[in-house]
Order: C-alpha cells, then sequence, then structure tokens
C-alpha cells in the first residue's frame, strides 16, 4: 500500500513488497528474513513495548496475540502446503494506518493477498482492522484447500485399501498420518488466535466494526477443525483396518505352517521307526517293505491335508 512522506527509513538490507490497494489509507511492509538489527532499526519509529519487539526480533513457535497502547500483534502459524513438514510463523503487526507482516519465510499466501488487492478485490472498509480480517479470511480459505487434499490422500488411500490391500504398506499410512495430525495442530493454533482476537479490548485500533466478520471466520475455522477431527477419526479407522488385515495374514501363515507341522509329525514317526538300527526287523527283509512304508507315509499326509482342508484351515 501507498506510504506518505512520514514513512520511517527502511535499512538497505531489509528487503520489503508494498501492495497497493484501491485506496491509500492504509500502508502494508511485507518483510521477509530481515536481520535481528535491521528489523530492530526499522521497528525503532514506531515505540513498541520490549515485550512485542522482543517477539518480533525473535518470534517464537507458538501462537500469540498481544494487545498493547498502539496496537495489535498477531502471531499466527501458516503453510505452503498441506503435507509440509513445519509450518511458517507470520507475525502481524497492526498499528494505527500501518500494517507490518513479519516472517522468516516465503509465505504463499501473502502473495496470493497482494494480487487480490490489486485485482481490486480489496476490503470494501480503507482500515488496518478490516485488512487483517482480510488476511484471516484468507488464511481460512488456504486451510479449507489444504483440508479438501488431505481428504483427498485419505480417500485414495480408502479406495486401495479396498482394491488392493496387499499393496498398501506402513510407508503409505504413516506419513499421512503424521501430516494430518501436524495440520489439526495449526487448525488448533490458528482457532486460539482468532479466539482472543474476538474477545480483545484493543484501544488504538477497535474491532467493534470488524466482529462480525471476525465471528464468522471463526464459524468457518471451528467447522473446518471439526472436519479434520473426523478425518483423522476416518484415518484412524483405516490404520486399524489394516493392522487387521495383517493380523489375518499372519494368522494365515501361521495356521499354514501349524498344518505343514502336524501333516510332518508322523511322517517324521514313521522314518525314525525305520531308522533305528535293530538287527531284526522283519520288513527289512521284505521285497516291497520300503514301498510300503512310502505308501504308509504318502497315506498319512494326504489323509491329514484332506481333514484340514474340510476343515477350512487353508483359508
Amino acid at each position: 500500500m501507498p506510504s506518505d512522506g512520514s514513512e520511517p527509513a527502511r535499512p538497505a538490507d531489509m528487503p520489503t513488497n508494498e501492495a497497493e490497494p484501491a485506496r491509500p489509507a492504509v500502508i502494508w511492509h511485507d518483510i521477509t528474513t530481515p536481520s535481528r538489527d535491521a528489523l530492530g532499526r526499522f521497528l525503532a519509529p514506531y515505540d513498541l513495548p520490549d515485550d512485542v519487539t522482543e517477539a518480533c526480533l525473535s518470534p517464537r513457535r507458538f501462537p500469540e496475540v498481544s494487545v498493547f497502547p498502539s496496537g495489535i500483534m498477531v502471531h499466527l502459524p501458516t503453510r505452503h502446503d498441506w503435507d509440509a513438514q513445519h509450518s511458517r510463523y507470520l507475525t502481524v503487526l497492526c498499528l494505527p494506518g500501518r500494517m507490518i507482516t513479519l516472517h522468516d519465510e516465503d509465505i504463499p499466501l501473502l502473495d496470493k493477498l497482494v494480487q487480490m488487492i490489486r485485482s481490486g478485490n480489496a476490503p470494501l472498509q480503507a482500515s488496518v482492522q478490516a485488512l487483517l480480517i482480510f488476511l484471516l479470511d484468507a488464511c481460512i480459505d488456504a486451510n479449507v484447500h489444504f483440508y479438501m487434499e488431505a481428504r483427498t490422500r485419505v480417500e485414495q488411500l480408502a479406495e486401495l485399501l479396498d482394491d488392493s490391500p496387499d499393496a498398501v504398506s506402513p510407508d503409505d499410512i504413516l506419513p499421512l498420518k503424521r501430516a494430518i495430525t501436524r495440520l489439526s495442530i495449526q487448525f488448533e493454533d490458528q482457532f486460539y488466535c482468532l479466539a482472543t482476537l474476538q474477545t480483545l479490548q484493543a484501544t488504538a485500533l477497535p474491532l467493534t466494526s470488524q466482529r462480525e466478520g471476525l465471528r464468522d471466520i471463526m464459524d468457518n475455522q471451528n467447522h473446518l477443525a471439526r472436519s479434520q477431527a473426523r478425518l483423522e477419526m476416518r484415518l484412524r479407522d483405516l490404520y486399524q483396518f489394516y493392522l487387521l488385515l495383517l493380523q489375518r495374514n499372519t494368522d494365515h501363515r501361521i495356521r499354514v505352517l501349524t498344518v505343514l507341522t502336524a501333516v510332518c509329525m508322523p511322517l517324521t514317526v514313521i522314518a525314525g521307526v525305520y531308522g533305528m538300527n535293530f538287527r531284526h526287523m522283519p520288513e527289512l527283509d521284505w521285497d516291497y517293505g520300503y514301498y510300503l512304508a512310502l505308501g504308509c507315509m504318502l497315506a498319512v499326509a494326504g489323509g491329514m491335508m484332506w481333514f484340514f482342508h474340510k476343515r477350512g484351515w487353508f483359508r
């Protein structure tokens, strides 16, 4: 957004983007990966409280909302993709007539927001509060997109389990489970920020006129969190079904091995009897003794296999 002549000097080593909305009433600084000293010099003219300045200089990896005499600070997680391993935290400083966004990594959400503003899809009310609500609403829209991608992956896994269960491995389920859990944690952290803003009493930047819009965003995020919880339950059920299939396969293998062991036991007994080194064994002098022993062994093995097959041990 366009700046006036009162804008403080920006250090040369601090990259920044400025978006220009339809109305030149709000200045928006989007600052990426500044050094601590450069960011400290940039924030110095705004006379922020020490705790707020320290939170901006050394951002923590948990959600935070602070109100101070001259404005509001919101620190919330975002992500560039639904299955990203780490969240990218965004710090939003709302000051009278000015909004500053700070982040260590590129956040595609802000680039999309700039494009929307430049295309004329800007808040009707040109104020810092309206721009903050506009940013939070775009964040929820991104969350919906992430949820839909996660749900599609879960349904694809369910179809694969139904059609070809042997083609599924733990490597297909566990990474998906971890990604959905991380996404759920982000939804919870964002909802915390929204709930805190809903009850916030900011003197410099009152959110009274934005309560309804903030309430709608909270309702959407709450519905999204419930849908994500159901998705986690769905994936948990699929994982339990997969474990059941593994157990069934294991039981089948053990059953087959048990049958083979049972079949071999009488054969081992017969072989052991005729393997004894006694001098007087009548069958040893009989011409057909060898064939009789083999025939008995085959008959016993065949009879036991038929018995176990009839009892369903091979299914």
